[in-house]
């Protein structure tokens, strides 16, 4: 039966699969096998190409029934592989039916497995499976918004908040499909000379009749002897050799037992999932071809009905100016600028990542000139001017927040640091970014003086320029050696000062970065990580800096590795950003409809979506233009607009979106209490954190939209 069934498939293959060399066909020993050009990609598991748990407790028990292909058919341009699985308690039938689809990845093929239970009593505690196999042990995953290559960095800096994976046999990674911004899982591995590559991409859907509440599927990866395994499971999630936990918290996860599902009478279970192949691509960069098929699948550029852009930016303008303050300290330094907080909690000017004060300088003196409002372009410029008088010390550079009350600058706006211990210890992430809005306000001003408006910013340009030779003279240093991709977030404004001053060092001093973060990220033996200042493992953020870095560098030099570089790093980026929209459970998210496509999920280890995303836009949009790719700028509108949700009548936002089984609000993990339940989480919305960015970034891409010319 295995050799006709060989000979029938690779008949079919030949004469229905058209242009496409790949085929699905069984091998001598049964095995179904995903083959291109004599190199299989992915095998069945030796046991069978349908693996059933019964009586299982969830992963730390499978006790798998397994059954062979018995039939194969063609039907239109279906191939349809079919079998048994006779047990005690009544007899399985199983199909699978796949087919060719078009996407531009090279080799991407759908399947729908049936599992029809015929047996006349309801099976307990079973666990449903698709699990396909690469040949090889030593593989990089990729698995969006949870695991970039083993997460190795998280390893290192703290291994018990996040997943981290290093090829031993036994290892897996184990996660419910909400959890995934783009739901697959990907591996690569180099054969010889050329690198390899494939991945199994599912259609998220929630487990029949589950033993836990919100039962899903979930999607993972488990090492072998030799081998990969990809795998869907029908509930059961684990990580770090744990089986049967959710990571639920920042630091720590929550039991996650009995997921496992109840088969009635006559059920049938249909599961959808795409087995993809793909080859001679650079290493690190597999998951890429990965993620245009998960674009292909979903198509999230196509995203309809989505709040409206002037809208969002009136209503973040008004939150905006709601949050400046003006007065004099205690000790009778007079400030302006806007606050990180709502005033009745605390008044603190922070530069840089969460707070973003230095960014309603560009952002709402560009909105301000475009829409003819003085009012904020005043604002805009007091805010620079006092920002402007940020303190500078040799060792860490500038500080970046200033408490208002008792009138005094700090180098962090949530910890002390110690200058004694001479070296850099600054915060790298916030002066980079802050020099960068001053960066684009001094650009905007040389523009309105050219249309006959003048704005002196003679203070902000000295603050540049100082922040600018202190951050080019350290990266020119012979034993400059970042931690992390923290230092990225430099590049961009030194390459604008150059610009601005004509000085040539600034430049010098942001290739040298460059050259540094290529060698160190593009292969992927160390993915980006380190762009927030509270995780510890790769991030969205780091990507981002990046990005951001390799573009401006790609802008002023038109050097076409640049530009290889920029999307490397912004396809790591946009693998945080969710294509689907995650159907949730009764709560506040499903009281406001809240659709997930174009959300962007946080880190590996703060696992919620966040509207951080919008301010990558502008720079998607543009290497969509650069890249001639319109799918790439359509999704970069879907991205702004679709974070429009949710905002409130005074302009506002939280910043967690819980969509998985995880929350960081501390208010909702006091709520839950010490007997907390992984799933009491999902579905939630934490409010009570409304720091500034969540504001700023969605009117610092407005801003740049609009310069830009782009109408959302």
């Amino acid at each position: 039966m295995y050799l006709f069934s060989t000979i029938f498939v690779l008949f079919l293959s030949f004469f229905c699969l058209g242009v496409h060399s790949a085929e699905l066909a069984l091998n001598k020993q049964g095995q179904l096998e995903l083959v291109d050009e004599d190199q299989v990609f992915l095998a069945s598991p030796e046991q069978g190409v349908w693996s059933i748990g019964q009586q299982s407790k969830g992963l730390s028990a499978l006790n798998y029934t397994h059954a062979h292909v018995e039939q194969v058919k063609k039907i239109g341009d279906w191939q349809v592989f079919s079998g048994e699985m006779v047990t005690e308690q009544g007899i399985w039938k199983l199909r699978d039916s796949c087919r060719h689809i078009t996407a531009s990845s090279e080799i991407l093929i759908k399947c729908i497995r049936r599992y029809h239970w015929t047996g006349q009593q309801t099976l307990k505690n079973v666990v449903l499976s698709v699990r396909w196999q690469a040949p090889k042990q030593y593989t990089q995953v990729v698995m969006p918004s949870v695991v970039y290559h083993g997460n190795p960095s998280a390893k290192q800096n703290n291994p018990d908040a996040i997943a981290h994976l290093s090829q031993t046999v036994g290892e897996f990674a184990q996660f419910e499909e909400h959890r995934l911004s783009m739901p697959f899982v990907s591996l690569e591995w180099r054969d010889g000379r050329t690198m390899l590559g494939t991945a199994l991409h599912t259609q998220p859907s929630k487990a029949i009749n589950g033993n836990r509440p919100d039962l899903w599927w979930s999607a993972g990866v488990q090492y072998l002897d030799g081998k990969s395994e990809l795998r869907l499971l029908s509930g059961p999630i684990g990580y770090n050799e744990q089986a049967d936990i959710a990571k639920a918290y920042q630091f720590s996860a929550l039991p996650y037992q009995n997921a496992t599902v109840n088969i009635k009478p006559n059920s049938i279970i249909e599961k959808t999932y795409y087995l993809q192949a793909h080859r001679s691509f650079n290493k690190g960069a597999g998951f890429s071809r990965a993620m245009q098929a998960s674009l292909d699948i979903f198509q999230p550029h196509k995203k309809q009905d989505l709040p409206n852009f002037e809208q969002i930016v009136a209503d973040k303008t008004r939150f905006l100016l709601s949050r400046y303050m003006q007065g004099a300290s205690n000790n009778g330094v007079d400030y302006a600028g806007f606050n990180m907080f709502d005033h009745s909690y605390r008044q603190q000017l922070v530069m840089g990542w969460a707070g973003q004060s230095d960014a309603p300088g560009y952002a709402l003196l560009a909105l301000g000139y475009l829409n003819n409002q003085p009012d904020w372009i005043n604002k805009a410029k007091a805010s620079l001017d006092f920002l402007s008088t940020a303190q500078f010390d040799e060792i860490n550079g500038f500080t970046v927040n200033f408490n208002a009350k008792p009138g005094t600058w700090t180098h962090h706006a949530f910890k002390k640091l110690d200058p004694s211990k001479g070296k850099y210890i600054g915060d790298p992430v916030s002066q980079g970014q802050a020099m960068y809005m001053f960066a684009k306000a001094i650009q905007f001003t040389n523009r309105m003086a050219n249309e006959g408006k003048h704005i002196e910013s003679k203070r902000w340009k000295a603050f540049l320029q100082k922040a600018s030779d202190y951050h080019s003279q350290r990266i020119l240093q012979s034993n400059w050696r970042p931690k992390s991709t923290n230092q990225a977030f430099l590049v961009a404004p030194l390459v604008l000062a150059s610009e601005l001053f004509d000085n040539p060092i600034y430049l010098k001093a942001a290739t040298k970065a460059s050259e540094h973060y290529a060698k160190r990220h593009i292969s992927m033996q160390e993915p980006y990580w380190g762009g927030t200042l509270d995780a510890t493992g790769e991030d969205k953020e780091g990507a981002w800096g990046a990005f951001q870095a390799f573009l401006t560098m790609y802008k002023v030099t038109k050097l076409d590795k640049y530009l290889a570089w920029a999307k490397h790093a912004a396809d790591v980026m946009l693998s945080y950003t969710v294509v689907w929209d995650i159907d949730m459970p009764a709560g506040r998210l499903a009281d406001h409809g809240f659709k997930s496509t174009g959300w962007t999920a946080v880190s590996p280890q703060n696992q919620h979506l966040d509207v951080y995303g919008v301010l990558t836009t502008p720079a998607i949009y543009q290497l969509g233009e650069y890249l001639k790719d319109d799918k790439l700028k359509q999704l970069a509108k879907v991205m702004y607009l679709s974070c429009g949700q949710l905002i409130d009548p005074h302009g506002s936002q939280g910043e967690q979106i819980q969509q998985t089984n995880f929350s960081q609000s501390k208010h909702n993990i006091k709520q839950a209490g010490d007997n907390a339940a992984a799933h009491a989480f999902r579905g939630g919305y934490s409010e009570e954190w409304t720091v500034l960015w969540i504001t700023t970034h969605f009117l610092t891409a407005a801003a740049m939209f609009e310069e830009m010319g782009v109408e959302l």
